[in-house]
Order: structure tokens, then sequence, then C-alpha cells
């Protein structure tokens, strides 16, 4: 099968998963009482917009088909971002009978030889560190799209719907398993001994420290009834345990792993990600290990929905899957 073909093919399956994200969405917000901002939500998904866009106009065409895809697989990238992002508070509103897991969170590394204040005091002494680490961290928000564009490039088109499919396993599996295990992470569980930290969380003008002190206010709120409205002002990470920076972490390095010139590049990226996240993500080190965990299941479960995929029938099979056939781009298998 031509690698168009194989992406064609696999589409219908990831159009059901955006499906059952946004009905799940629905369903929860109605069950925790949870509303949403349309209007500001809408101003931040422009990019999803544009790229839902240019996946249509070129969706027929046969002289741009790695356009098309690349529009399409972004698309469907982002709104499975945002869907569960939006999820995560309804998942934080659900965690109210469950006590934080704080405590437990750090006895778990401290029974494996990890202490966070240790670790976090010694990457403090080294501004050039945190330097990198923190640019490490953040490469989160880019990594992802220039990922979809080297699979596309390099015609790894099995690889990138086995990596879109994963991404949406693993966003179900974190907020289900943060009902359970809420925490307020590292930094609040520490507190004063976290914000001498300066090195690491500046005590002004810093982003990572406005995201964690909206974490605990904002799962606060949630548990306690008095946050009931999601906004493009209100949108940050919740969850602690397991780390979703750890589970795209994983994810990204096992998707360019056989994208040549990327490999390295995304290891070590990826690593540096992993060695930053206790600090600004103010994870515990089992945090990062739940996370490896989910990404590795998440990958295993993708790889076998794919592996029993279906026939479709020629109607899912427009034009574009013509011209893959022709030029026999095949995509390499996961």
């Amino acid at each position: 099968m031509g690698g168009t073909d194989l992406w064609r093919s696999g589409r219908p399956i990831l159009h059901g998963a955006l499906a059952l994200q946004a009905a799940v969405l629905v369903l929860s917000y109605i069950i925790t009482g949870l509303t949403i901002d349309l209007l500001s939500i809408a101003l931040i998904l422009l990019p999803l917009f544009v790229c839902t866009g240019v996946a249509f106009a070129y969706r027929n065409r046969i002289d741009a088909p790695k356009l098309a895809i690349s529009a399409e697989a972004a698309a469907i990238l982002l709104t499975m971002l945002s869907l569960g992002t939006l999820i995560t508070y309804a998942a934080g509103a659900a965690s109210f009978p469950f006590a934080y897991s704080d405590a437990e969170l750090h006895a778990a590394d401290l029974r494996i030889g990890f202490d966070w204040l240790s670790y976090a005091r010694m990457i403090n002494e080294y501004p050039t560190l945190c330097w990198i680490l923190k640019l490490a961290y953040n490469s989160f928000n880019a990594q992802p799209l220039l990922l979809l564009a080297a699979l596309i490039l390099a015609n790894q088109f099995a690889r990138l719907r086995i990596f879109l499919l994963a991404m949406f396993i693993a966003l179900a599996a974190t907020s289900i398993i943060f009902i359970f295990f809420p925490a307020i992470s590292a930094y609040g569980h520490f507190g004063e001994a976290a914000r001498q930290l300066t090195a690491i969380y500046p005590p002004e003008g810093d982003v990572h420290i406005t995201i964690l002190q909206q974490h605990i206010a904002f799962l606060e709120g949630l548990r306690d009834g008095s946050f009931r409205q999601v906004s493009a002002q209100t949108l940050t990470g919740l969850i602690t345990f397991p780390s979703f920076h750890a589970v795209v972490a994983c994810l990204f390095m096992w998707a360019a792993w056989t994208v040549r010139g990327l490999r390295i590049a995304a290891l070590v990226t990826n690593m540096l990600m992993l060695a930053a996240s206790p600090l600004f993500g103010a994870h515990y080190l089992v945090d990062l290990f739940a996370g490896a965990g989910v990404a590795a299941l998440s990958v295993i479960l993708a790889t076998a929905v794919y592996a029993r995929e279906p026939v479709w029938p020629p109607r899912y099979m427009p034009r574009l899957a013509r011209f893959g056939r022709r030029t026999g781009n095949a995509g390499a298998a996961g």
C-alpha cells in the first residue's frame, strides 16, 4: 500500500478518536457542571482553524499530497491536544473525593533514592544549566508540529498515524489516572524551600512560576466548586501524576527514531526535557516513570489497533490515494 494510501486508510480511526474525545468532553462537563467560554477558546485555536482550512482545500489535490496530509495531521493533533486539555478540567473537578497524593509521591521518590529538594538545589547552583533545561522543557510546544513535518517528509506515514493514536490514548490515560491521584506538585508541596531556588524559580516575571501557581489555584477551585468556567485565560497544565511532559518526551523519541538526521537531536532534546520536568514542571520522579509507562502502553495499543485495521471501502480513498500508488511513497512500518 502506498504511503498516502496508508494515511488515508488510517484516518477513520483517528476521526473516531476525535469524535469520542468530543463526546467525553461534553458529557464530563455536563456531569461536573463546568462551562466553556467559547469565544476566548476559539481565539487561541486560530492555528487549528487554519490547518483545517488548508486540509479541506487540498483534500482532493493530487499535486500537493504532503501539504494536504501535513495540514490534516496538524489539525488532528491540535484538536486532540485542545480537547484533551479541556477534559483535564473535568477530571480535576471529579478528583474532589480523593486526597492529594503529594506525600505519597514524595515518599515513593525517597524509596527509590531520589530527593527532589537535593536535586533542585544542585541544579539551582548552575544558572546556565537551568537555562538549557528550561529551553528543552519549553520545546514541548514546538516539537509536535516539527515532528509531524519530519515524518511526512520522510514518508513515515505508518509511524505518523500510530503516533497520533498513541497521543490520544495517552491523553485519555493520564486524565483517568489524574482523577484518582491528584497532586499540587512538588513546588506546592515543598513551599518556601522551593521558592528559595531563585535560579529555577525567579521571584518575579517567570512564566513557569505563574503556571505552577495557577495549577494550585485552579485545581483547588475545581475541587471545592468555586471554579466553574474554563476560558483561554485559565488554560494550564493540571496533571502532576503521571507527567504528560514525560509522556510526550517518550512519544517524540519513539516517533523520531526512524527518521534519519532527527534521531540524535530528538533523543538529546527529550532526555533534557525529562531532566527538566521535575524542576519546571515541578514533578516527582515517579511522575516521570509513570509517564514513560503510559507512553509505552499507548504505542503498544496504537500499534495493535492499526495491525487489525479494517479495509475501508473506496469512498474513503479519493484521488490523493491514487497519487500515492502512482508515486510509490511507501511509509515505513512502526
